[in-house]
């Protein structure tokens, strides 16, 4: 002890409790950000595959499976992906890529999807004119 302090009996076990308070709230705080930016990543690229797929539709409008392949090669990292492709108009097609999210932490679980763990569903869609 330095000159002058005196020290009180229980203030360490008073700091390991503030200590423990807080690094609980800080780890709440690091997983919810943890998952926010993998949804935002997951969204990101569920788009990035529906404007992929929608531009080759635009110069193949009749190769479906290719299209489905063109749009699927973006997202890697992803699972439970599909890929629909339809034709609203002759001269127009539609990418429609949806991707089931599943967040890792309870707290963003319970937030988005009620904590049944069924995860949330992420949908994009691109038109594009068929040349």
């Amino acid at each position: 002890m330095w000159y002058g302090q005196t020290r009180r009996r229980g203030e360490a076990g008073q700091s390991l409790a503030e200590f423990a308070l807080t690094l609980l709230v800080l780890a709440l705080v690091v997983l919810g950000l943890m998952d926010f930016s993998r949804a935002m990543l997951a969204h990101s690229t569920v788009a990035n595959a529906a404007r992929e797929g929608a531009r080759y539709a635009s110069i193949h409008p009749d190769d479906t499976a290719n299209i489905r392949q063109a749009a699927l090669a973006l997202t890697v990292g992803l699972d439970n992906v599909s890929v629909d492709v339809q034709r609203p108009k002759p001269e127009v097609v539609e990418v429609v890529v949806t991707h089931t999210f599943h967040p890792v932490s309870l707290l963003i679980g319970t937030f988005f999807d009620g904590g049944s763990g069924a995860g949330f569903t992420m949908r994009a869609r691109s038109r594009m004119y068929v040349e």
